[in-house]
């Protein structure tokens, strides 16, 4: 996994910097986040003490100054730089380079033969690609950060409730490997009846002439519905799995999340936090078990994406052969059954 993903980071090249900058854009609002708790809890033990309106009503103002600048400036900020400076321009750098490695030398044969193929592998490869450097630079590593300073507040000050998020992550944690081991192979079959769909589909409009000469284009259809709905069984099959191990550890997260509830409730009535702070460190809290929620997303992103990439990477190194996808046998067509038609026997 390391490999790939420090190949995919070495493949942005100039980019990189630029990919850096916007996981800071993105990574400041985030830990920005761990401070609106803040403002709300001062304005509830405002409230709690009796205090001045005057004095609750600075509060207020000080907490909407917070939110336009954390909810409304930043985030714009971030989304500009991005489009203008990565997003797009870092699409077209990827697509030329894949482009260039395929057309690199003197066409052969084998290029001709396999062209089909490479240009799906390439095409998902890149959007791939593309979508997993997303969501490592503008979810995991934003959220990975403002929830391990989350989680480490909490532990400085209630220990006992840090100490549960911990034990509910490693147990969210250990069900996340198991799933790994059990989806991997299947997510990589999936991949490959994607990349043989789309060959078969690129193949029909290359030879349209030819199949609709044949019999109007009719067994074309049938031979793409039967591809398709081998990839799709699949498809609901392995999703089905990865949505049990799913609910599983967002029942364990969900338990921990009333644990720490417990846990507050008592520090109250034990005089050991005021309200505004009990308040705060629940949604600290709940930041923190983003951190285990994280697990589930990036393991979901390698899942779906790692396949296509890694293809996209074997055809750039190996433009002259036919990329290494496991295309099963021609599968076989549903026959249409005819309704209200009477057969002789």
């Amino acid at each position: 996994m390391f490999a790939l993903v420090r190949r995919i980071f070495n493949l942005l090249g100039k980019y990189r910097l630029r990919l850096g900058v916007v996981a800071l854009l993105v990574l400041i609002p985030k830990l920005g986040e761990l401070l609106v708790p803040f403002f709300a809890a001062r304005i509830f033990d405002a409230l709690a003490a009796s205090a001045p309106p005057a004095e609750v009503n600075i509060y207020i103002v000080q907490a909407a100054i917070f939110w336009v600048f954390h909810g409304n400036v930043l985030p714009f900020v971030a989304d500009w730089f991005e489009c203008r400076f990565f997003g797009l321009p870092a699409r077209q750098y990827v697509s030329e380079y894949g482009l260039g490695s395929v057309l690199t030398g003197l066409p052969t044969q084998s290029r001709q033969q396999h062209a089909t193929m490479h240009q799906a592998v390439l095409e998902e490869g890149e959007n791939r690609l593309l979508a997993f450097v997303d969501t490592i630079t503008r979810t995991a590593i934003p959220v990975f950060i403002m929830s391990v300073c989350a989680l480490v507040m909490i532990l400085w000050w209630i220990p006992l409730l840090g100490c549960i998020l911990l034990a509910g992550g490693l147990l969210d944690f250990a069900i996340t490997m198991y799933a790994n081991g059990k989806l991997k192979g299947r997510y990589a079959k999936w991949q490959d009846l994607s990349f043989c769909r789309q060959r078969q589909h690129r193949e029909v409009f290359n030879n349209i002439l030819s199949v609709l000469r044949k019999d109007s284009g009719a067994s074309a259809k049938r031979d793409y519905s039967a591809r398709y709905s081998e990839m799709t069984d699949h498809a609901v099959a392995t999703q089905t799995m990865f949505f049990g191990f799913r609910f599983g550890r967002d029942f364990i997260l969900n338990l921990t999340n009333a644990a720490t509830w417990l846990v507050g409730a008592w520090c109250v009535y034990n005089g050991t936090c005021t309200i505004g702070l009990f308040m705060m460190v629940i949604a600290w809290s709940a930041r923190a078990i983003e951190l285990f929620g994280l697990v589930t997303l990036v393991h979901k992103a390698w899942l779906d994406n790692a396949p296509a990439i890694q293809a996209f990477f074997s055809v750039i190194d190996n433009p002259t052969q036919a990329p290494r996808i496991a295309c099963p046998e021609k599968p076989v067509a549903k026959k249409p059954v005819l309704v209200g038609v009477e057969h002789a026997a």
